[in-house]
């Protein structure tokens, strides 16, 4: 069984298309575990309007930790898979049955996605730009995070004893890309270039100027360990992870008018090249570039 773990904060009328777009899927053997909260909307009446067995409803507190929700329905959950699909998302209805396939090979899988907007007019119909399914190794994952929550199906077993997300230094920015990360250190994790999903692009607490530059951070927290890795490849992975990341900040910071952080955070970006290590990154990065 599958245990599909939604979390929620006041998105009734787009809750409602996500739940039945998962209560229609072609694979049948699975529970959803709605975590909400603290909705002041009606999704607090959901349980009286959803009459499937297979739904259960938590109405919490606002907690404002999305890893602590998170482990909340883990916790909740009796499946052997744990899948995450966000409130604002959907899945196409044989998203699970193919992804259950694989899952006879590889314990974690992530798919590709068709952008749409919040009418479900399709924005783009490839979300990550690659050409082909591949193996999402580490090194992949540190310098780029190809990883869709809601695209995820992984065997519950891989997180171990442990609270799968971390509920103080990545509560709800970056709190997935930890995850996914540290699991990648325990199995091999399969990327599938097929659009299972609908990701929804729109105006959301976690792309609010202030949260976009927190994620800037907190990426650099995680990937800092890396950098003193004993393998090389995941080393340099690191190294180019933390160029990539100055670079796309200074890009926000322009896009935001921010002149003042934007000079600061340039100056950082350049003390960076006092490590040769980032001069080979940075070369490799705009090597790659040419050859794209």
């Amino acid at each position: 069984m599958i245990s599909i773990i939604i979390l929620t904060f006041n998105r009734y009328e787009l809750l409602l298309q996500c739940i039945d777009s998962i209560l229609k899927q072609t694979y049948p053997d699975f529970e959803v575990l709605i975590v909400n909260d603290g909705s002041t909307d009606q999704t607090v009446d959901l349980k009286d309007v959803l009459q499937d067995k297979r739904v259960r409803i938590f109405n919490l507190e606002k907690q404002n930790n999305l890893a602590k929700l998170r482990n909340f329905g883990i916790g909740k959950s009796t499946g052997e898979f744990i899948a995450f699909c966000d409130d604002d998302d959907m899945w196409i209805e044989n998203k699970l049955e193919i992804q259950m396939e694989y899952l006879n090979r590889y314990d974690f899988i992530c798919t590709n996605a068709i952008l749409i907007d919040v009418s479900n007019k399709v924005i783009d119909d490839k979300y990550i730009k690659v050409n082909e399914s591949f193996i999402l190794d580490t090194k992949k994952l540190l310098i780029d995070n190809l990883v869709l929550p809601s695209s995820v199906v992984f065997r519950k077993k891989l997180l171990g004893e442990d609270k799968a997300f971390d509920e103080f230094d990545f509560t709800s920015l970056c709190e997935d890309y930890n995850l996914w990360i540290k699991l990648s250190l325990r199995c091999e994790m399969f990327f599938l270039n097929q659009n299972l999903i609908y990701s929804r692009a729109h105006a959301s607490w976690a792309r609010k100027f202030e949260h976009t530059r927190q994620i800037y951070k907190n990426h650099v927290r995680l990937i800092t360990p890396f950098l003193k890795s004993s393998d090389k490849d995941i080393r340099e992975a690191a190294y180019t992870s933390i160029i990539n990341n100055r670079y796309y900040g200074l890009l926000n910071l322009a896009r935001n008018k921010k002149y003042l952080p934007l000079m600061s955070d340039f100056m950082k970006f350049v003390f960076l090249f006092k490590d040769p290590r980032y001069w080979s990154a940075f070369l490799k990065r705009i090597k790659l570039k040419f050859q794209k």
